[in-house]
């Protein structure tokens, strides 16, 4: 166990700690950047200053943010910190002192335990995930509870419990299920170890049962302030079918097992000298680097302390953590996938994070023997042998295996001497291991205790020869990136000044900025898609949104901006918006146009029609076969069709995909584009008018030709005269107008702004599948057009009366703010009240103080059926999740504390007794 006076002790580790990170993360914070790589500037750094709320008007028509996990809401180091930077590197902090204060006591060591924390927090696993704020958050704490099940090896220790149940509490608040499952399913593995040890020693189990128990049971109710409501988002949520391939994604293979022992071996990032990563997707996910130098120390541990259950227990949890990290392509990952919980999480190369705890482990088991003298030489001469051998089979391997790596970055084919002198991805490692052989061996040769110094400054360079080349560097979210330009500030205040909410059009091209899901949120801007896993299936059926933030709808003819209150479309680029078109019969996309109109500037000549463009469900259409027609006219208003003909002016996109069988020829090719299982394609055709003489142009028109399945996107046409002068056409855009004032994003304003809130006269109530239907362009039952600001689609579970007003009833008074709303409805006969607001589980509704239901609408958003006459509505959100998450949590603060407290009135009249 830790010594007295444990709470000096660890504050002076906490201190160094916050010193060393600092200095370590200074090129960033030092120029004013912050450590939000990646996904951090997206998910995580947007939420970081925003006040605490149940739930965000910016997101998805109303998002619960507190029930997201990932946003962090109740977690109180994003509360109490006061900037991104210090946030992020409490995460470092806090798992170097948790892994020292655990192996300290575990292995009576505190130089070993040190370096372990060394290992532990600086090791590939946290400096890759720096991006993922809650992987780090999540993580930093398991160390926490492995010493508190530990200093409850022998009894019940209720301090001890405290802690573990906090770190469990903190572990699930920092945000990332999965590495808090994996932490904890490793905790309890040590936990049942512990046990049977004690068992197998004679010693009584009762209370180290108890006492674990206490730790997760209470750590579980301590966090069920945020769990609890994560419960039931997660249920409100639908999760395509999980394949093995899923599963199986970012796992370790035999090939980035060589990242163990040469971390800069495929690249890190373009800026760093070891060149841009080209190896497996993606070195984030697969990164397990714990070092070479850690690595021979923990064989040495192994065998100086072989006879210790301990160091074997640590050296089991490293080999199955590395098999686990390998996903399915062992049999041990094929049967994690199918077990419950664990086997629904993706990325398996997260497992890493584990085998450098483990390692850490028995690298403090090392010192302390080194330190107490015990090691043999023969202890350290068989793990160099290993080293040696690992070392000679790596790099055949990157020789015969990998020949590509001559080009890129680096020449590893010819002499073995000079392409170690020239790649710094080998003889860096090289060098490190030749370095831990002399150490290990000075060190079991002279025993001297200063050599420990020696080997922390080693293993930190070590490890930072990986680290401090990585992403977290070079790519962090500078001044210039977090401060917008006038143009950006000016469409800012336009559409926040409009009450309604912009849909980003095709969110992967969006550059960073107000108007990229989840970043709005720190700018004020409403939009009407989110970004992230938690997308409730509502939003997903009905709104057509998958979790990037993509709407897949038409924004022309789909009644769903009207629906969610869009009154803007961005798109990321200068420029006129929406230059492709996406025009398709059937091919999954039932709402999208089969023809589309250019606008054509008056006194337009031209010689050509040029069309870059690719097909989709087309591997059956012929060579030759016509897909599509282009009709234009002159000035006199003659028209004229020429045909686009597959293999010849278009092709399929996917045509280079491997088994895949297309029917025609791949036509000229005008650019190449990344896309899963193989590059993609863009194709050019030039169609002449006229005989190739210029002519005049006032129109043109695209339409899809033929029968069957086919989609064609059309991602430019233009108008080319005699002289090679092109003139880009934009498809025409009604009831729009266009900002193009910002050369980094173009917004449209609807004319017609759609109202937030609006009373129908009339409902029909019809089941999801026909709701759904509508939706993608069906008419009404009775044959008409769906408009929704006059007609409600119901679901028949929750259908109230039909209405019986004439005319709409009149909305005044209203008042909006996050989780509530408030209107004055007078109308003569009874109306059903809409808001533009997501229907979820929380929302209650009162007419004149009057509890009533809230009815989704639209499949998407709220309703409130109100009598005739003059009423006040109000509508307000607070979960049951939320109040019973709370009662948990509370109560179990209490029974943490109630020990305490009686021990304290015991005392205190013990003291008056004895008085």
């Amino acid at each position: 166990m830790l010594a007295n006076g444990v709470g000096g002790e660890l504050l002076l580790v906490t201190l160094f700690f916050a010193a060393f990170f600092a200095l370590y993360f200074s090129p960033v914070w030092s120029t004013d950047s912050l450590l939000a790589p990646g996904d951090a500037a997206i998910s995580y750094f947007p939420f970081f200053h925003e006040p605490w709320t149940l739930i965000s008007d910016r997101l998805l028509l109303g998002f619960p943010v507190e029930a997201d996990l990932q946003v962090q809401a109740n977690y109180p180091l994003k509360l109490l910190l006061p900037s991104y930077n210090s946030f992020v590197i409490s995460a470092y902090v806090l798992m170097a002192v948790g892994t020292y204060a655990f192996l300290s006591a575990y292995t009576e060591s505190r130089v070993g335990a040190l370096i372990a924390a060394i290992v532990s927090s600086s090791g590939g696993f946290m400096i890759a995930h720096l991006g993922h704020a809650t992987i780090i958050h999540a993580a930093c704490w398991i160390p926490w509870i492995f010493w508190a099940f530990y200093c409850g090896s022998e009894r019940l220790n209720w301090p001890a419990v405290c802690v573990g149940a906090v770190a469990v509490c903190m572990s699930l608040l920092g945000g990332h299920p999965q590495i808090s499952i994996i932490g904890f399913g490793v905790g309890g593995v040590f936990w049942i170890f512990l046990c049977g040890l004690a068992r197998a020693q004679g010693r009584p189990i009762k209370g180290v049962l108890i006492h674990g128990a206490c730790v997760f049971i209470l750590g579980l109710m301590l966090s069920s302030i945020s769990t609890v409501p994560f419960a039931e988002l997660a249920a409100q949520g639908v999760r395509a079918g999980w394949s093995i391939a899923d599963y199986d994604s970012y796992s370790n293979s035999v090939r980035t097992l060589l990242i163990g022992f040469f971390p800069g071996l495929f690249g890190t990032v373009p800026a760093a000298f070891y060149g841009p990563y080209v190896g497996p997707y993606n070195l984030t996910e697969l990164a397990f680097y714990a070092g070479v130098v850690p690595m021979v120390l923990a064989g040495v541990g192994l065998l100086a302390c072989r006879r210790n259950p301990h160091v074997w227990f640590w050296a089991a949890i490293a080999v199955v953590a590395i098999l686990l990290s390998m996903g399915a392509s062992t049999p041990l990952g094929k049967l994690v996938y199918h077990m419950p919980v664990v086997g629904t999480f993706r990325a398996q190369g997260r497992y890493g994070f584990v085998f450098i705890l483990a390692i850490a482990t028995m690298l403090a088991f090392s010192v302390g023997a080194f330190r107490n003298r015990s090691v043999r030489h023969w202890h350290v001469v068989i793990p160099i042998l290993v080293l040696v051998c690992v070392a000679v089979l790596s790099l055949r391997l990157i020789s015969h295996i990998y020949p590509v790596l001559g080009a890129h970055p680096w020449d590893i084919m010819g002499d073995t001497f000079s392409s170690m002198v020239r790649n710094p991805a080998i003889f860096i490692p090289i060098a490190l291991m030749v370095s831990a052989c002399v150490l290990t061996l000075l060190w079991v040769s002279s025993g001297k205790g200063a050599l420990s110094v020696i080997t922390g400054l080693l293993v930190a360079v070590d490890l930072a020869s990986f680290g401090m080349f990585f992403e977290w560097r070079y790519e962090g979210l500078t001044p210039t990136m977090r401060t917008p330009s006038a143009a950006t500030l000016a469409q800012v205040n336009a559409v926040r000044a409009s009450g309604t909410r912009v849909l980003p059009v095709e969110e992967s091209r969006l550059v960073y900025g107000p108007f990229s899901p989840q970043v709005n949120v720190a700018f004020g801007v409403p939009l009407a898609v989110n970004y992230g896993p938690m997308l409730p299936a509502r939003a997903q059926r009905f709104a057509r949104l998958d979790p990037t933030g993509h709407p897949h709808f038409d924004i022309a003819t789909s009644p769903l901006p009207d629906i969610m209150g869009v009154g803007w479309f961005a798109r990321s680029g200068g420029g006129l918006m929406f230059d492709d078109v996406v025009l398709s019969r059937g091919c999954g996309a039932p709402a999208t146009p089969k023809s589309v109109e250019y606008a054509v500037p008056p006194g337009t000549r031209a010689a050509q029609i040029r069309i870059v463009s690719h097909l989709a469900c087309s591997t059956g259409v012929e060579q030759g076969e016509q897909v599509a027609t282009v009709q234009w006219s002159g000035p006199d208003g003659a028209a004229s069709d020429l045909a686009l003909r597959a293999g010849i002016d278009t092709s399929e996109w996917a045509i280079d995909r491997p088994g895949l069988k297309v029917n025609h020829q791949r036509a000229p090719v005008a650019m190449t584009f990344d896309a899963p299982g193989a590059p993609g394609h863009d194709y050019v055709t030039n169609l002449v008018l006229q005989g190739g003489a210029e002519a005049g142009v006032s129109s043109l028109r695209l339409d899809l030709a033929g029968q069957g399945d086919l989609a064609m996107r059309a991602r430019s046409v233009e108008l080319v005269d005699t002289q090679r002068h092109a003139l880009k056409l934009s498809p025409s855009k009604p009831g729009l107008t266009v900002d193009v004032s910002n050369p980094a994003v173009s917004l449209a304003r609807r004319n017609a702004q759609p109202p937030l809130q609006w009373s129908v006269c009339r409902t029909s109530t019809m089941g999801k599948g026909e709701i759904d239907a509508v939706l993608s362009g069906k008419a009404l039952p009775d044959g008409s057009t769906f408009d929704p600001h006059a007609v409600a689609l119901l679901e028949p579970r929750h259908a109230p009366p039909a209405p019986d007003c004439s005319v709409a009833p009149r909305l005044s008074n209203i008042e909006r703010r996050p989780g509530w709303f408030r209107a004055s409805v007078d109308g003569a006969g009874s109306s059903l009240l809409v808001v533009s607001q997501a229907w979820y589980p929380g929302w209650t509704a009162r007419v004149d103080g009057r509890k009533t239901r809230v009815l989704p609408v639209d499949g998407l958003i709220q309703g409130v059926f109100v009598p005739s006459g003059k009423h006040e509505v109000e509508l307000a959100f607070l979960p049951v999740s939320f109040i019973v998450g709370c009662v948990l949590s509370l109560l179990a603060i209490v029974l943490l504390l109630t020990p305490f407290v009686r021990e304290r009135l015991r005392l205190k009249k013990k003291f008056s007794g004895d008085r």
